[in-house]
């Protein structure tokens, strides 16, 4: 097949060249026609699981509201201090008093939805004087009248135990920083949080310019004594997108400068430089093409991708030119271009195949984003398989077309090849020295390996060296959630929330909490809220300044209520009834657990629970929340909080076990029939795997040392050590197959080492150059898999050269041995 594509070529090698060109502009144009949309969010990097399907609907279905959040720092670390909060008000004002406040929650009354601590304590302080519903105006100058002593006082009464107003204490100490406590009336940030219509949800570029609009205002109040920064979901998604085309701007050309320094080394001839850049210049091309037609939302993981086929793609044209320069040295120009497509051809086809199992092997894999990737990529190597197959050698025709035979200069052998050649044969000639010594180190490896811990966090995904990183990683980890220590899980309840059979379960499922070890409780009960709760909480008279009792929904509710479900005659009408009036009178607190769309057909129980994020006490909130739902059957998801990231964690931990169980199982089933196709013999396909799966061992030890865990990202690195690693490998076994005919096992080593170990090299080198340069990424995950492909690529290289000769050695002396036995 090889021989007749490279018959083909050397025979129309201008419409080899034209197929490529009228691709690659079909390409770019419907990379012109669709567009490369991008897109950044905690949502790429999340599994396609139904409990994170239900984590996302409970996200954006049970709220009223777009939330923006506004981080207000403090130079000297203490926000409450007069000057501070009277520019948090100022902030607060400008919103309020823009045209922005046409998209807020509440746009008649703007004050609304915009809350803060100063507002809480400015409030609380004009209250005291009979001045209800303030104007910002009159906050002002309520705490302009105040020195930082008084406002700490005031604190001070808000967290007195007889302050009757609890809500309140909730409110002031989420809005600050976690240090902040009665005893400690200091914080060094706090939140403005910012209300917004509920349709900005559904309209991701109106809410990126409400976002940037409400920055402009900040910026342009330009407070003095504290440091103000919006932190819309945006913004953020934009800032770092941004950023990380930057990066990639400057990463991509820096591949292609590496490369061309290495190829300039290696072929020390500018047109041969040029066509393989040129050939892999229109791989990138196609792979964009392909992204845009399929509609593929590109994100820092996928842009990343070109530096990859820089790497990558450019081994093959290194193969295919040093090839055709081996056999033009022998051989006319047409069947130079016929022996080097059919010798090195297949080689690259071998190499492309594993390559590509081992990129598709993330399809295997719950998470969209790397099955996006694993696609994207191996339909670049497949691109660069055939624009450098058709493009390399048709332009080498051409150009050597008046050549005689020997015309061609022929390069001398490099010290290195000769130096890699002695080394090969003599490693080779203790073949099992070599082994026992690679095996050994394997197991010591292998137990580093053991060891090698799994993480998802959100944050190891921000870029670094960003504000806006080091600001939202401020607020991950200095704001705490009301409960202190406490976290909040969820049962999402799917169905006809009207039905009091529903509500009855519901009810069963939260007693059933009551004995659960990790469940945070509230006197004897589980401390949960739900829609049986809040029904109850504006039902029951709990004392003087209750809140949220009302005398008429009270009446309602008793009529068709006792002691906390529904009465026997009670019908969904009734109930519907309780929910039409919450969502009327209180719809804040309503669409919190009830989600209203023509009908009530979903619930949420919010539950408080408190791991400690230990791995075994997250597994049995898991269990015991799974038991608890039983009464609700398939209707109800458990999600949200630590649950989500355990499950998230196991699934990378399975994922990395079966992408390679996938990968060897594939790459050897193919490796044996082609092997037995040309050469006949299976074992050439397990023989070349043999020092890969040693090269597995490593890299997965190299880790543990390293301190890179597995996550999103390197999850797939044992996979890929296996696809990209044994191209090397078939690289040798092809060649020594081909050698070892008419030679004996250390010449055939010896030979098989100085014609392909300067292509070898290159390739390696380029793709080490590639896969290395993404350690100057903005994303740490995508810095840690760009280092350990790199470091498992040499780890493949020096397998491949150094160890696989000796393997094949052995394997060729014991098959000269059986044919000689048997005569």
């Amino acid at each position: 097949m090889m021989e007749k594509l490279g018959n083909r070529i050397s025979s129309h090698p201008f419409m080899a060249i034209g197929i490529i060109l009228l691709i690659t502009i079909a390409s770019a144009a419907s990379v012109a026609h669709f567009g490369l949309t991008q897109e950044f969010s905690e949502d790429t990097f999340m599994p396609d699981l139904d409990i994170v399907r239900a984590n996302d609907e409970i996200s954006s279905n049970f709220t009223s509201t777009y939330g923006v959040s506004i981080l207000v720092r403090s130079p000297d670390d203490d926000l409450l201090t007069r000057d501070a909060l009277v520019e948090i008000l100022g902030i607060e004002k400008a919103i309020a008093n823009s045209s922005i406040k046409n998209e807020l929650f509440t746009p008649t009354m703007p004050s609304y939805s915009i809350g803060s601590v100063a507002d809480i304590i400015s409030q609380f302080v004009l209250q005291q004087r009979g001045i209800e519903n303030p104007t910002y105006d009159e906050k002002i100058a309520a705490l302009q009248g105040m020195n930082d002593s008084e406002i700490k006082n005031t604190i001070k009464v808000i967290f007195s135990p007889f302050f009757p107003y609890p809500q309140i204490k909730t409110m002031l100490s989420t809005s600050l920083t976690k240090e902040f406590n009665e005893s400690n009336l200091r914080a060094k940030g706090s939140i403005i949080r910012v209300s917004m219509n509920y349709s900005l949800r559904k309209n991701e570029e109106r809410a990126l310019q409400m976002e940037r609009e409400i920055d402009t205002l900040v910026k342009g109040y330009a407070p003095s004594s504290v440091e103000a920064y919006v932190m819309g979901e945006q913004i953020i998604s934009d800032e770092i997108m941004k950023a990380n085309n930057e990066s990639m701007g400057l990463l991509l050309p820096l591949a292609f400068a590496m490369v061309i320094i290495i190829l300039a080394l290696i072929y020390r001839d500018v047109f041969d430089v040029i066509i393989s850049l040129l050939a892999l210049a229109f791989a990138i091309i196609w792979m964009y093409g392909f992204g845009a037609v399929m509609g593929y939302s590109f994100n820092p993981m996928t842009t990343a991708i070109p530096v990859l086929l820089v790497g990558l793609g450019i081994d093959y044209g290194i193969h295919l030119t040093m090839r055709y320069r081996e056999e033009r040295q022998r051989e006319d120009n047409r069947k130079a271009v016929e022996k080097t497509v059919k010798y090195i051809g297949m080689s690259l086809l071998l190499a492309t195949i594993t390559t590509v199992i081992a990129f598709l092997s993330n399809l295997s894999s719950p998470i969209d984003l790397l099955a996006e990737f694993g696609i994207l990529a191996a339909v670049g190597i497949c691109a660069s398989f055939v624009t450098m197959v058709l493009f390399v050698p048709a332009c080498q025709y051409l150009r050597n077309r008046k050549k005689d035979v020997g015309e061609i200069v022929r390069r001398k052998e490099r010290a290195l090849t000769r130096v890699m050649a002695k080394v090969a044969v003599a490693l080779e000639r203790h073949g099992k020295v070599v082994i026992t010594a690679a095996v050994v180190s394997s197991i010591v490896m292998g137990y580093y390996a053991t060891q090698l811990s799994t993480t998802f966090d959100i944050e190891e995904f921000l870029p670094e060296n960003l504000d806006i990183t080091e600001n939202l990683k401020f607020m991950m980890n200095e704001f705490a959630i009301a409960g202190g220590t406490a976290e909040e899980v969820y049962v999402l309840v799917k169905g006809n929330m009207a039905s009091p059979d529903t509500l009855f379960k519901m009810s069963q499922c939260v007693d059933n909490m009551g004995d659960d070890e990790y469940v945070v409780k509230a006197g004897d009960a589980a401390d949960v809220t739900s829609i049986l709760s809040v029904m109850a909480d504006y039902a029951e008279y709990s004392g003087f300044n209750d809140m949220k009792y009302n005398a008429t929904f009270s009446t309602l509710y008793h009529e068709h209520f006792e002691n906390g479900v529904p009465r026997e005659n009670t019908t969904e009408e009734n109930i519907t009834a309780l929910y039409d009036w919450l969502y009327a009178y209180a719809p804040n607190d309503a669409k919190m657990v009830l989600h209203h769309d023509g009908l009530y057909d979903s619930s949420v129980i919010r539950v408080s629970a408190n791991t400690g994020g230990d791995d075994r006490t997250v597994t049995v909130l898991y269990r015991e929340l799974k038991e608890d739902k039983e009464p609700l059957g398939s209707s109800a998801t458990v999600t949200g909080g630590p649950i989500l990231t355990k499950m998230v964690m196991d699934l990378i931990s399975e994922s990395q076990t079966r992408s390679l169980i996938i990968t060897l199982l594939s790459c050897l089933v193919v490796l044996s029939i082609i092997f037995y196709i040309k050469d006949r013999s299976y074992v050439l396909g397990a023989l070349t795997l043999i020092p890969v799966a040693l090269c597995v061992v490593w890299i997965l030890g190299s880790m543990y040392l390293l301190g890179i865990p597995l996550n999103v990202m390197t999850l797939s690195i044992a996979s890929l050590t296996v696809g990209l690693g044994v191209t090397y490998g078939i690289h040798i076994t092809h060649r020594f197959a081909e050698e070892i005919v008419d030679k004996d096992a250390d010449e055939a080593c010896r030979v098989t080492i100085l014609h392909t170990g300067s292509a070898l090299f290159g390739a390696a080198a380029t793709t080490i150059a590639g896969f290395g340069l993404l350690v100057f990424a903005l994303m740490p995950p995508l810095q840690q898999f760009g280092g350990i492909t790199a470091l498992a690529i040499l780890y493949s290289f020096i397998a491949a050269t150094f160890i696989l000769p000796s393997v094949l050695g052995i394997w060729a002396k014991r098959k000269k041995k059986a044919i000689e036995k048997h005569g």
